[in-house]
């Protein structure tokens, strides 16, 4: 016989009842409101008025049958929670006022209640910001605040509650277990009528809701057990596993399990059109027809190889279905779309362009671009070949077909001073830096690179600027100009050529390596300059000979060398 798990849902038998008499409250005034005479909800709002959680339009007016706004809503649930008055609702204010009470101009009425609300974990701040476009409380917004209200934790590795309604297949997953507290405590009346999940919630219905909520909330307050206890009627959730035991019960009966190896076909493969947890029923399409089948209580179901719920399958994911008797007993799902994190390794190009790439996981995996496959480099579109090993990549597949290339180039940056520029008709302009350590480096950049501190374009840099270089892929995106006629610190060794004693001006022949030839450096003589022979002797200028090889250490400039020293070396 097969075991049914048994989860303790719905509520209290006599639940209609609850929700038609209610607990009355003396009339304190709310006999004023000349509209709710005719209202099946009378006695609701008699109460909620007297326990001074809702209040009228106007001294007669109640208006039962408008629609509740969230903010509404919201203060009165805030005077649920703070009914003994012990929170300090001007303190909370002060603390959400500049991050979302005046970002998203809560009216006054409504920002202690606000603050309150955020501050348990009821709404967020995002909630605040929709309020202005969509004002009125759905039902299952409704819920969800009251169900925060009184600390349901939502397990998302749990499938969703199961709910007795026609149209349950409509409530969002998330708002379920809401759904299926409120029923357990009378909030809501169980029926297998439609919830109607996404109406406008009426202040008369809400009134009732809020009475027997209020009363609940009260007794859990003072400890009282406020969910039927052991004598609640149970219902049983069809077809659903509970988590696995770490333990073993042996006197329990269990199904058989079926173990298939990874290699032995599927019964049907499919895809999926609707998933339905309430009924452990799967919905998906083979070829052009529709199918509906049933899950078994212990099905297992893996989604991109990874152990899941069932009820994370997506529409249009494709499922491969094994089949035991009239139920599945495995799923193997893949998503439809799917998206890997890892680092470029290699791309092959040749009868086919294969990329390789390692996952964050440290697994290996190759795809083939063709000609569909859409390339993003750093938020720009680009060809395949601009991708450079080691580049951060997010992989989107459709069914292991690759659409989408996102990738991030390997970032870093340089800094010293424009040493030469060249331009070119058939290649991008070359600028040579030479680091403030002497070093010299070559980039190349595109004319449309972003230049800030001087200029608009590459055409406006010169020889002798200081520069921040962002790079990309040892490619400049970016530079930054710090000092127009920077200089650096500069070692050079060469062959005296001329010597103008009279300007203080030295040609030396040094050789280029950026350049792989010989070429001519000024180097200028100040006062300050020290001069030496090999022994670290000193010399005056006039020891100094053509044909001579030195060492000079100075600061550059934008035509030469200031030089700091000279050492004769022959």
């Amino acid at each position: 016989m097969k075991n049914f798990k048994i989860i303790k849902v719905i509520v209290i038998s006599f639940v209609l009842l609850i929700s038609i008499t209610g607990t009355a409250f003396a009339d304190n005034g709310a006999s004023k409101f000349t509209d709710i005479d005719n209202s099946w909800a009378k006695q609701h709002i008699i109460n909620v008025f007297n326990k001074g959680l809702m209040s009228g339009y106007s001294e007669t007016e109640f208006k039962p049958g408008d629609n509740v706004r969230n903010y509404d809503a919201l203060v009165s649930i805030s005077r649920m929670v703070n009914r003994e008055k012990d929170i300090n609702l001007e303190q909370l204010e002060e603390k959400y006022q500049a991050a979302v009470l005046d970002k998203f101009n809560v009216p006054s009425y409504a920002r202690k209640a606000v603050a309150l609300c955020l501050e348990k974990g009821i709404i967020k701040d995002s909630d605040v910001s929709a309020y202005s476009s969509n004002p009125y409380a759905r039902k299952q917004e409704i819920c969800r605040y009251l169900g925060l209200a009184f600390g349901v934790v939502v397990d998302s590795s749990m499938p969703p509650a199961a709910l007795p309604f026609k149209d349950s297949m409509f409530i969002a997953s998330q708002y379920k277990a809401y759904v299926s507290y409120l029923m357990e405590i009378g909030v809501i009346s169980e029926t297998t009528d439609n919830f109607n999940p996404n109406s406008y919630i009426n202040r008369e219905t809400y009134a009732k809701m809020l009475d027997i909520a209020s009363d609940a909330y009260e007794k859990k307050e003072l400890g009282e057990d406020i969910t039927g206890g052991s004598g609640s009627p149970e219902i049983i959730w069809t077809d659903y596993p509970e988590p696995s035991s770490t333990g073993t019960d042996n006197n329990s009966d269990t199904e058989t399990v079926t173990i298939f190896e990874d290699n032995e076909p599927a019964d049907v493969t499919a895809y999926v059109d609707m998933v339905i947890p309430e009924y452990g029923n799967l919905a998906v399409f083979v070829g052009t027809e529709r199918r509906v089948y049933k899950l078994a209580e212990n099905v297992a179901c893996t989604i991109d190889g990874v152990s899941e719920g069932f009820w994370k399958l997506e529409k249009s994911d494709m499922v491969r279905l094994y089949i035991d008797g009239n139920k599945v007993v495995r799923i193997v799902g893949e998503s439809k779309i799917r998206k890997t994190i890892g680092k470029l390794v290699d791309i092959q190009s040749g009868d086919k362009t294969i990329l390789t790439m390692r996952t964050q996981n440290g697994e290996t995996r190759s795809y083939t671009i063709t000609a569909k496959t859409i390339v993003i480099k750093d938020g720009k579109s680009a060809l395949w070949q601009e991708l450079k090993k080691d580049n951060d990549l997010v992989i989107t597949t459709s069914y292991n077909e690759l659409i989408e290339i996102n990738a991030d180039g390997v970032k870093s940056s340089d800094k010293g001073v424009i040493e030469s520029l060249v331009f070119s008709r058939i290649a991008p302009p070359k600028l040579v830096i030479t680091a403030l350590d002497g070093s010299q480096n070559e980039y190349y950049a595109d004319s449309g690179i972003e230049i800030t501190g001087a200029g608009e374009d590459i055409y406006s840099l010169r020889p002798g600027m200081q520069v921040d270089v962002s790079l990309i892929d040892d490619e400049i995106s970016k530079i930054a100009v710090i000092n127009e006629t920077a200089q650096v610190l500069t070692e050079l060794k060469g062959l005296i050529k001329s010597i103008d004693l009279e300007a203080k001006l030295i040609i030396v022949e040094i050789y280029d390596s950026s350049t792989s030839k010989y070429a001519d450096k000024k180097v200028y003589i100040t006062d300050e300059t020290k001069i030496a022979n090999i022994y670290l002797e000193p010399l005056g200028l006039n020891s100094l000979k053509v044909n001579q090889i030195i060492n000079v250490i100075g600061t550059g400039t934008v035509d030469g060398v200031s030089a700091k020293a000279i050492q004769v070396v022959n």
